[in-house]
């Protein structure tokens, strides 16, 4: 018997119970955890930036262009969870640590043994490649400087590298890294481009907003001339990026300090974010300038829907007052984690204001039921951020093959919700065999199609929306695509000691992939940014001659049953 290893597993334990429990403070150890990676660390992404629908959760570390390299246990702990994902954080790794903190390793290429054997064995089990497993406290302890992973481009990355996060083990809170002493390089101050000024009194969605480029002078950015403005309540956005020394990657603020003459009347520090809040971000940033331009203004205000902890403003939620012939002088503090700062300063001037008429339909604090020609959507209280006046459209294009209803169009296209609703559409012309594959699409303003899961009830097509555009039915009655990309048809056999083929699916996307080698499972990996499936060839798959079966299946349950001889050379 190991008893080295009990007493070790019962110290853990006793350690874990006694701290890890604790009411956490913002003291954060500085000396506790050490490096994910055995490289200098560059970032490429930083904590709390901003993504499309949420805040960037962790650091993003540089792994120089590539895979494979070993990843390391920031500090002892045990493996508490593994998560396989097609999307998202793809393979990652989740360590529960003795001082009440938790660290998250993603985008893993591999695992290390017996990690990678357990790992197998579950999804062989399962019969999935998609699977989330919670080992118990002492089935994998690991050491501080332990190679745990090797780091990869696995699920929604864009590029091979680490993400690493750091997260309170009891509230589940993500905390920016660098607050525990891990050391990046950065003595370049932010960078600003434009200010964008926005009238309130009619609601943030009644304006898409004015912008002013700045100009760097004197050690600070400013607006080439003074601003006139109507009286009235205005609320300002700054554009801009952070820059590290050795890194090309746009990297986001840290802090953002916002003042009213003398006054601070708004702060945001990105030191700790909920994941019940990090969707919030659609209402801390310009939303229409994020989808269409790609750009990131942050909103120096509080929008009244919109309730993030980061923030703190005064009674008037960072709001400006612009009265008629007054002088207002704004400033602020830009900030990087590494303390180096940026200042912006513009002077604006109240002139006399037009009458202005109150057209807002929807509120953001209130449920709101639409009912307009064969559709309803029922808007959930808290999906805006703000009142809302809402344009719709109607047409008829019954002509076109493919639509089963009225084109629904909602023309607020890039105004975000905050939850999931549901929606209502009646079909036209739908026969009875065709209602089990109709769906919902959701076209945007750029004309890309996005299915709804979407199902048949009480004679309507249903499901669940979470973005403006043209809502119609469609059927979806044909199957997946199955390209094999490296079988040869002269050898039968495939190269590369792996099955590698391109999925592809019309319209409804894919439901199940499942694979078969002379009748029983195996297990194909799946990269979805990629529509890429892989089978490494295993103990599961004998040298010799093979019959392999491949079934795909789509949301609305069309299929696809490709077979193949092949020899396993």
């Amino acid at each position: 018997m190991n008893w080295s290893r009990i007493y070790g597993i019962v110290f853990f334990w006793i350690c874990f119970d006694s701290f890890g429990q604790n009411n956490l403070t913002n003291d954060y150890p500085k000396d506790y955890f050490g490096n994910p990676l055995n490289i200098e660390l560059k970032l490429a992404g930083t904590f709390c930036e901003l993504r499309n629908n949420h805040f960037h959760t962790g650091i993003d570390i540089k792994t120089n262009e590539k895979s494979g390299l070993p990843v390391l246990a920031v500090a002892d702990g045990y493996i508490s969870r593994i998560k396989i994902s097609a999307t998202g954080y793809g393979n990652a790794i989740y360590v529960t640590h003795p001082n009440g903190y938790t660290s998250v390793y993603g985008h893993l290429e591999s695992f290390s043994e017996p990690l990678k054997s357990y790992l197998k064995n579950e999804q062989y089990k399962a019969k999935r490649f998609e699977i989330e497993l919670l080992p118990n406290f002492n089935q994998f302890i690991v050491k501080k400087g332990q190679v745990i992973a090797a780091s990869g481009n696995s699920g929604s990355s864009g590029g091979p590298h680490l993400h690493f996060e750091i997260r309170n083990t009891k509230t589940e809170n993500a905390i920016n890294p660098l607050l525990f002493g891990i050391k990046i390089k950065d003595n370049i101050a932010p960078i600003l481009y434009a200010m964008k000024l926005y009238a309130l009194d009619n609601g943030y969605y009644s304006t898409k907003g004015k912008t002013f480029p700045l100009i760097f002078k004197e050690n600070q950015y400013s607006c080439n001339s003074i601003i006139e403005l109507e009286e009235g309540n205005y609320g300002i956005a700054l554009e801009g990026q952070d820059k590290m020394e050795e890194s090309k990657s746009n990297l986001g603020f840290y802090q953002i300090q916002f003042f009213n003459k003398i006054s601070k009347i708004f702060q945001w520090k990105a030191d700790e974010v909920s994941f019940d809040q990090i969707r919030y971000i659609n209402a801390f940033m310009d939303f229409d300038e994020k989808e269409i331009n790609k750009k990131n203004f942050y909103n120096c205000f509080r929008l009244p829907g919109n309730p993030l902890n980061s923030i703190n403003t005064d009674a008037k939620n960072g709001c400006i007052y612009v009265k008629e012939k007054d002088t207002v002088k704004i400033s602020a503090i830009i900030t990087d984690f590494n303390g180096n700062k940026t200042n912006f300063n513009a002077t604006l001037v109240g002139i006399k204001s037009k009458p202005k008429v109150s057209i807002f339909l929807y509120d953001y604090n209130k449920s709101t039921k639409f009912i307009r020609n064969g559709i309803e959507i029922q808007f959930e209280k808290g999906n805006f951020y703000d009142k809302l006046n809402l344009n719709y459209l109607v047409a008829n294009l019954l002509s076109n093959k493919g639509i089963y209803s009225l084109v629904h169009t909602l023309s607020n296209y890039n105004i975000p919700f905050q939850k999931s609703n549901t929606i209502f559409i009646e079909p036209i012309g739908l026969t009875e065999k065709q209602k089990d594959k109709a769906l919902i699409v959701v076209k945007n303003n750029i004309g890309i199609e996005q299915p709804i899961i979407s199902k048949w009830e009480n004679g309507k097509i249903t499901g669940k929306i979470k973005t403006f555009g043209s809502y119609y039915i469609r059927i979806d009655t044909i199957a997946p695509t199955i390209k094999f990309v490296n079988y040869s048809t002269k050898t039968k056999s495939f190269s590369g000691n792996n099955v590698s083929a391109i999925i592809k699916d019309d319209l409804s996307d894919i439901l199940s992939i499942n694979g078969f080698i002379d009748g029983k499972w195996v297990l194909f990996q799946y990269d979805k940014k990629n529509n890429h499936i892989q089978y490494i060839m295993d103990e599961k798959c004998s040298i010799g001659k093979h019959k392999l079966e491949v079934i795909v299946v789509d949301n609305k349950l069309n299929e696809n049953r490709t077979t193949l001889l092949f020899e396993n050379i």
